[in-house]
């Protein structure tokens, strides 16, 4: 939750309002309150803070070698991936390397797009274990049988750890 309430202040801080209200409420602090007086738009601000964060991609084809290449690409580019999130999300023959922006990162010197993941409803598997690799492709073609699967949106791998790794199918 702490990291949500640092994302929805950044957010909020670049609409540039004096004194908004952002904070923890509810039962267990499990909800947060946003006050935003002297925003004309509520409409605007809705966006702003539900907008999906930015992300730095390198597009590569959708092969083992070459996901490995494209993520040694993007280490060498912005320096290691630890604490960044970082996410591949793959369809129509094409894998993209993902990792969060942060500040003072400048994708474009780098040789990197800018780019973000579709929102929506995703079925969820995690593997866990130290050579978990071999197993994302069958996985993701066993879950993809799916009758939901959204093919219109990408399938989305989110690295949570060396060890651990988020299945993300898109369904309607």
């Amino acid at each position: 939750m702490d990291q949500s309430l640092e994302t929805i202040t950044r957010r909020i801080n670049a609409l540039g309002l004096t004194e908004p209200t952002i904070a923890f409420t509810g039962r267990a602090d499990n909800e947060i309150l946003v006050e935003l007086p002297g925003e004309g738009d509520p409409t605007r601000a809705k966006a702003v803070i539900q907008a999906g964060g930015q992300l730095e991609l390198r597009r590569v084809a959708d092969e083992q070698a070459a996901i490995e290449q494209g993520i040694s690409h993007v280490e060498a580019m912005i320096g290691p991936l630890r604490g960044r999130k970082c996410y591949g999300a793959f369809d129509d023959g094409e894998y993209r390397v993902c990792v969060q922006i942060r500040d003072g990162d400048d994708p474009a010197a780098i040789g990197l797009e800018v780019g973000e993941l579709p929102g929506g409803r995703y079925a969820r598997v995690r593997l866990k274990g130290e050579h978990i690799s071999g197993l994302i492709g069958p996985t993701f073609e066993q879950l993809a049988q799916r009758p939901d699967h959204d093919v219109s949106r990408p399938g989305i791998e989110f690295y949570r750890r060396h060890d651990a790794v988020d299945l993300l199918l898109p369904i309607a």
